[in-house]
């Protein structure tokens, strides 16, 4: 028992290298021939491999402008043009001001009128006009 314990001397640390007499020799052939096969020319490697344009394709930019566009035009429609029902909704009051707009833009003014010697009675509004057409 004693020339057992005897024969055990302090351990290393194993996070230690261990000593230069206790390396295996293989291992020391295989650290000396590694960096000779990586000298050698791989057609196959990875380093041979031309590099990677890093600039985004034409996809990227143009799916960038089209998100400033679709998105907006998106918004635009529900709010203006998109049928929620008769009922009272949280559009209703963009929609009547928008209706008020086109109604102005379309319709002449008292001025515009006498300037143009058009009648109230015989003047029909350009909204009721569109109407009858629609209607046809």
């Amino acid at each position: 028992m004693s020339y057992t314990l005897g024969y055990l001397r302090p351990q290393r640390s194993l996070l230690l290298r261990p000593s230069p007499s206790r390396r295996l020799p293989c291992c020391r052939l295989a650290h000396r021939d590694a960096p000779s096969k990586i000298r050698e020319p791989r057609p196959w490697a990875v380093e041979n491999v031309p590099p990677v344009d890093p600039r985004p394709s034409w996809v990227f930019p143009l799916s960038r402008i089209a998100n400033y566009v679709v998105i907006p035009a998106t918004l635009l429609y529900a709010v203006f043009f998109a049928d929620f029902g008769e009922k009272e909704h949280v559009f209703m009051p963009a929609r009547r001001w928008f209706d008020r707009q086109k109604a102005a833009f379309f319709d002449l003014s008292e001025a515009e009128r006498e300037i143009a010697g058009v009648t109230k009675d015989s003047n029909i509004s350009s909204m009721d006009v569109a109407e009858s057409r629609r209607d046809r």
